[in-house]
């Protein structure tokens, strides 16, 4: 285990954990705490960090003990801040090493948090602060990481509260389309999500997927039941997207059929 170090009274990052780790030395013996105490005293010093855009030192801080989900006095955690801040890097290592993506503040504005005036209307979390940033890779991570967690969620009450479940199913389907996680739509099918319900905004998951041009996940979902044919999705496909859906059946037919004639 790493040696504790007292915060100086001039680093900010150092300033930032002071409390906590003041707090953890007089719960120890000597000069080092527990690896939990350091832990989440480095895990302040990581939120301290990333608001001064100190990579350098974040990278530092993530290679030892760190409690990634540490939150400060505001109840901000460093995947907020770095959501905010427009770290791609930073939020999928951090994602990686376990940091809640669903964390959030009810109620709470990011004003209160940031000094930042320019957001309203959403409760404060890791996925509105990643908008905010306006980075599409940043944004592309969060989202991702929390519907992966949301529908984990969902999975969990599965059989103790259906109602719940087909009743966000298909929201989670069409975000996962619209994201293109093609992966991760076929598993909500084969969990019982009907592939053609729509959400609350009568979207579906064909039409989200179709809308961005993703050809494989729009194959998929026809294959796995969707009707591209249906009411409202006359006029959907533009003209170079169905070119490109006709060629990559054709390629899907043709590698069936080299297939065969290999056995």
């Amino acid at each position: 285990m790493g040696q504790y170090r007292k915060p100086c009274d001039r680093c900010p990052r150092c300033a930032w954990a002071t409390s906590i780790g003041e707090s953890a030395l007089a719960k120890s013996e000597g000069d080092t705490p527990g690896a939990d105490a350091l832990a989440e005293a480095n895990g302040l010093a990581l939120i301290a960090a990333l608001r001064d855009f100190d990579k350098n030192a974040v990278w530092g801080l993530l290679a030892g003990p760190c409690n990634v989900n540490a939150l400060d006095q505001r109840g901000v955690s460093a995947l907020m801040v770095a959501a905010y801040r427009g770290f791609a890097d930073v939020c999928q290592r951090l994602l990686d090493l376990g940091a809640d993506a669903r964390h959030y503040l009810e109620g709470q504005s990011i004003e209160s948090a940031e000094g930042d005036d320019t957001w309203h209307g959403e409760d404060d979390r890791a996925s509105t602060r990643a908008r905010m940033s306006g980075d599409h890779v940043t944004i592309d991570v969060i989202s991702r990481a929390e519907l992966r967690a949301c529908w984990s969620d969902a999975l969990a009450v599965r059989d103790k509260d259906p109602a719940w479940f087909h009743y966000v199913g298909p929201e989670f389907l069409v975000n996962a389309a619209e994201l293109g996680m093609t992966a991760l739509c076929v598993e909500m099918i084969d969990s019982g999500v009907p592939v053609e319900l729509p959400n609350g905004e009568g979207s579906d998951a064909l039409r989200a997927a179709a809308g961005r041009g993703d050809i494989r996940t729009s194959l998929t979902l026809v294959a796995m039941g969707a009707n591209p044919l249906a009411v409202g999705s006359e006029g959907l496909f533009s003209y170079d997207f169905m070119n490109a859906w006709d060629a990559e059946q054709h390629r899907l037919r043709g590698s069936r059929v080299s297939g065969s004639q290999m056995r």
